[in-house]
Parts: C-alpha cells; sequence; structure tokens
C-alpha cells in the first residue's frame, strides 16, 4: 500500500464522522450560491467551503495547497457538494482558530486538546485516574463499614467494567488483581487502620517513599521509571516505540525462538485479500497515531527511513509481546535493549530494521524526546517535539509533514 493511501486510510478513522454528516449535501440543488474560490495559498480547516471548477467542496480537515477537483475521492480531504451556480472571486484564507475548548497550555500536568485553561478540576480527574487513587485513601481511612463498602463497590465496578470491555492492550489480570486486593485487604481486615503503619517507622517510610517520592521521580523524568511506577497508566501517558522492518527482511525474525508467528503473518491467515489485508495491517497503528501523544511521530517519521512503502510498520507494544511472551505496555521494554538482542540473533544489515522510540512526556513540560535506532548501527537520530505546537495538528501527515515524507521517498 503506498504512502498516500497508507494516511488515507488513517485519516478516514477521524474523518468518517464528518463525511457521513456533510455527504448529503452533494445531492444538493445545482443551483446553489459557489462558496469562495479555493485559493493554494490559503489554509482551510474543517467545515470550510471553498468552490473550483463550478462545484463546491468541504473540508474533512486541515489542508492546503491540495486541488478540490483532484482530492475530493472516497478517501480524500475535500467532499464534493456538487455544482454551483454564480462564480466568487478568491477571498482572504479562512481562520485557523485553535478549538473553542481551551488556549493552548504551556503544560498541564500533561496537555491534552479539550481540557480547557485553566483545566476543569472534573475533567483532569475523570481523564488521570485520580479518581481511583481518592477511593484508595477512603478505603485506607476506614471511616465506617458503610463508606468502605460503598467504596469498594465502586472499585469492584470500576475495575470490573474495565476488564468487561476488554479494551485494546488493557492487562485484565491487573484489574483483577485490583478487585481481589482491594476485597482482601479492605474488605476483611477493616479493623486495620492506615495509622497503625506509623508504629512500624521503616515499613511507613517505604509506603510513603513508593507513593510520593517514585512518582513523583518518574513524571518528572518519565525516561527512569516505568509508567506504572510513576502511577501515570490512567494519563494515557507512557513511553512507545513503532519498529520498521524492510519488506524481505522480515524472514530473519524466525531465527528467534517464538511462540507464535508473526501477528502480521497470522492475520495474513485470517485475510486473504491482499488489500484488505494491507487495510488491516494500517489500522493496527491506527490508535497510535489518533492518540495526541503519537503526535511526535509525524516529526520523526521522516528522519526514521529513505523510503517508508519499503517497510512493514509493527506496533513495538505487539512486536515486543511477540518476541518476548509477554507484555506490559511500556515502551521501555520494546526499546534499544530488545534490539540489540534481536540483533544478535537475526543480524540485520544497515538500515533492515529502524525503530522510532519516543518518551513519555514529562510533568509540567510540552517537550516529547524521541530518538531513532538502527539495528546495527545502533541510536543513529534524536530529537525533540513541542507537543503544545500539535493541538492544531492532523493525526496523520498532511501539510509539511507529509511533504517530508514523500520527498524523502521520492529521493529514493
Amino acid at each position: 500500500m503506498k504512502l498516500r493511501r497508507k494516511f488515507f486510510v488513517l485519516g478516514s478513522v477521524a474523518a468518517l464522522a464528518t463525511a457521513a454528516a456533510v455527504l448529503p449535501m452533494a445531492t444538493s440543488s445545482a443551483a446553489a450560491a459557489c462558496a469562495p474560490a479555493w485559493s493554494a495559498s490559503a489554509v482551510y480547516v474543517k467545515d470550510n467551503v471553498a468552490s473550483q471548477s463550478g462545484h463546491n467542496y468541504t473540508a474533512k480537515w486541515w489542508t492546503q495547497n491540495e486541488s478540490p477537483a483532484t482530492h475530493s475521492g472516497q478517501w480524500d480531504v475535500w467532499i464534493d457538494n456538487g455544482a454551483c451556480g454564480g462564480t466568487n472571486p478568491p477571498t482572504t484564507p479562512p481562520t485557523t482558530n485553535p478549538p473553542t475548548t481551551g488556549t493552548k497550555m504551556a503544560a498541564a500536568p500533561y496537555i491534552y486538546p479539550g481540557w480547557g485553561n485553566p483545566p476543569a478540576p472534573s475533567t483532569v480527574v475523570n481523564a488521570t485516574g485520580i479518581k481511583a487513587f481518592t477511593m484508595a485513601f477512603v478505603l485506607a481511612a476506614n471511616v465506617s463499614p458503610l463508606v468502605t463498602g460503598l467504596t469498594l463497590f465502586v472499585v469492584v465496578g470500576f475495575h470490573g467494567f474495565i476488564g468487561i470491555n476488554n479494551p485494546s492492550g488493557m492487562p485484565v489480570e491487573w484489574n483483577i488483581l485490583m478487585i481481589y486486593g482491594a476485597i482482601a485487604l479492605f474488605g476483611f481486615h477493616q479493623d486495620v487502620s492506615i495509622l497503625a503503619t506509623g508504629q512500624m517507622p521503616l515499613l511507613l517510610a517505604a509506603v510513603l517513599f513508593s507513593m510520593f517520592v517514585i512518582p513523583l521521580y518518574g513524571n518528572f523524568v518519565p525516561s527512569r521509571v516505568s509508567f506504572l511506577l510513576a502511577m501515570r497508566y490512567y494519563a494515557g501517558n507512557w513511553a512507545y516505540n513503532i519498529w520498521f522492518v524492510r519488506k524481505g527482511a522480515e524472514e530473519k525474525l524466525d531465527r528467534l525462538k517464538k511462540a507464535g508467528g508473526l501477528v502480521y503473518d497470522q492475520l495474513a491467515k485470517l485475510v486473504p485479500d491482499p488489500l484488505q489485508l494491507e487495510v488491516a495491517k494500517t489500522m493496527m497503528c491506527t490508535s497510535r497515531f489518533m492518540h495526541f501523544e503519537g503526535r511526535p511521530l509525524l516529526e520523526a517519521l521522516p528522519a526514521a527511513v529513505d523510503d517508508i512503502d519499503a517497510y512493514e510498520w509493527h506496533e513495538g507494544e505487539v512486536l515486543g509481546g511477540t518476541i518476548l511472551g509477554w507484555n506490559f505496555g511500556d515502551g521501555h521494554l520494546n526499546g534499544t535493549q530488545l534490539l540489540e538482542a534481536v540483533q544478535a540473533q537475526c543480524g540485520f544489515d544497515d538500515g533492515e530494521v529502524r525503530v522510532v522510540m519516543v518518551e513519555s512526556q514529562p510533568l509540567l513540560s510540552p517537550m516529547m524526546r524521541w530518538k531513532i535506532a538502527d539495528a546495527r548501527r545502533g541510536v543513529i537520530d534524536e530529537g525533540e517535539t513541542d507537543i503544545t505546537r500539535m493541538r492544531d495538528a492532523t493525526p496523520w501527515p498532511t501539510g509539511a509533514y507529509a511533504d517530508a515524507l514523500v520527498a524523502r521517498s521520492a529521493r529514493n
């Protein structure tokens, strides 16, 4: 699947609802007045309208210098609303103000679109898991059997809901452990108060160190501490990586002793149609691109490989799970150490495997660091992305980001 088609698949996920809402406009009367004429220098965002060659068009997402007449297909940026009557001269480019959900923040605790500035307390509580930790303190206080019982009911419902919905990348056993631990510790031992730890200074010191010092250090210096110990798992902010394996070189991974074949190989047995298989493989990376913390990939991808169409994309967590037989979602597990171990057994040549490793966003900082490693040569490039600049960027490469990928592929 060529580069442009690959990103059209990624873009269609976000654009589908918009397209469904505005497609009926294509059947409107041919006598509709023409919108302002499209301009190659103008920047258009979602729902902006323009006309060209006697047709009105609506933008699905951010675009510039993409002619509506040639970019209005099913997976393209423009929707053809049908013929229009009359002409209008080009106007000044549409404004591209940020979403009304809030202005840009220098740092949140972590920056997410829609949190507002300042962030609404209820929104932050729901998004970061503070609510879950608050329940833990309520349980530890043992205010009364009634309060403990009600809190346990909420804990069981909270983790049970997550478990039965089986979201992508969610370890079911972790939620089972939380339910069991809450009932065993606080349901059957309500007579034990958290204040009792004061009688054991070393235990109290260890608990406080684990609850405050390690999480704080892990949030300010995420490269040194797992997101689990940093208690950042509800923030959706942890290290991740994408493995790019040159087509034809994947056979070298068979030299590893694994419990099963690569996920793509297993998928090929279930999806025999080549085009549908490529779409399915691309969709496996969609969740990473659609996540706000995935935006640094827009800057890292052009530096990673010369011809992105010559590589298969593998989500690091999925590939790492196949190689190791187990995974818990932390990108540190699938980074340079795993790459070195794989290289020792597989012996990839220069350029056959490139891994883009993106570190978590530190607390109170808008910068996300990333590096690129080659299986044979080690780290070949490093950089950092100011995530605040990505607030208005689409999850898939457009504009300068897409041009950088296409230009590098064209040189090869």
